[in-house]
């Protein structure tokens, strides 16, 4: 299976394991965070239980010019 564009624009983040609870529901849930270096800026990223890697939604305002 092939990557999507924006798991190989991630293939170099420092992925953490992340603690927590143990979910309650069928809901996906973040198992390793990292920093995503993107244009200038430091982007929050999480990668959860289903594989699939997310970017925090306030840090991709930044990647857009919509937040401060």
């Amino acid at each position: 299976m092939s990557k999507t564009p924006i798991e190989t624009l991630m293939d170099g983040v420092d992925w953490q394991e992340s603690s927590g609870p143990e979910p309650d529901s069928d809901l996906p849930v973040a198992t390793h965070h990292g920093i995503w270096h993107f244009m200038g800026n430091e982007i929050r990223v999480y990668r959860l239980n289903t594989g699939q890697a997310i970017i925090h939604a306030d840090d991709m305002g930044k990647i857009f010019g919509l937040a401060d």
